[in-house]
């Protein structure tokens, strides 16, 4: 199967809101956006996925050969009913969604969650404590609503059940390792490379 993925970014302003207390506005930036080349580049990495798009409300922010679909202000799940409204419904890609903030992610990762899909199954990644969500491969692109927010692990899990659907999980480091909290940012300056050497400062704040 081919897969149009689809990776949202909030706005700039207003991402990694939880580390406000620890990185500066420009650090908070630079951070969203050096984990979105991460994932980027993950997904690039990924034969079957054939169609990338951003959700952003910052086009600069989008890597070459990706599609900008600018973000319409309904939310992140508002936003991604939209690209299931505008995909084409004869076409027979399914829907790939990733956030922005799983820099440890890897592109083998990404191709065992669209190789746990199948028909009738909806496969899920959630966080490493199995409360949040981290990626979703499903087809038709429609086929659930999405539910991101608190807790979205368990409701992915109900509204695919409702929709008649299997729910396969599927655990991996890179796609369960998402940044928000402030401890969360020694681990990626030890393991990021040095292209996050800039939150050297906010560590040793932290610690």
């Amino acid at each position: 199967m081919k897969w149009h993925a689809v990776v949202p970014v909030k706005m700039l302003s207003q991402g990694k809101m939880r580390l406000a207390g620890v990185l500066t506005p420009d650090e908070r930036r630079q951070l969203v956006v050096t984990m979105l080349q991460d994932v980027t580049r993950a997904l690039d990495g990924v034969a079957d996925v054939t169609h990338r798009s951003v959700i952003t409300s910052d086009p600069s922010i989008v890597p070459p050969g990706w599609q900008y679909i600018e973000d319409p202000g309904l939310g992140l799940n508002g936003a991604l009913q939209n690209v299931t409204r505008e995909q084409d419904a004869k076409s027979d890609a399914g829907l790939l969604v990733l956030p922005g903030d799983i820099p440890f992610v890897t592109s083998g990762e990404i191709a065992d969650l669209t190789a746990a899909h199948q028909s009738g199954v909806l496969a899920i990644a959630p966080d490493w404590a199995d409360v949040g969500t981290n990626g979703l491969a499903l087809a038709p692109s429609g086929a659930i609503d999405f539910c991101f927010g608190a807790q979205s692990f368990g409701a992915h899990t109900r509204a695919a059940q409702s929709a008649g659907l299997t729910v396969t999980p599927v655990h991996r480091r890179g796609l369960a390792c998402d940044i928000d909290e402030p401890a969360h940012l020694e681990t990626l300056l030890r393991d990021g490379g040095t292209r996050y050497a800039f939150l050297a400062r906010a560590v040793r704040a932290v610690k």
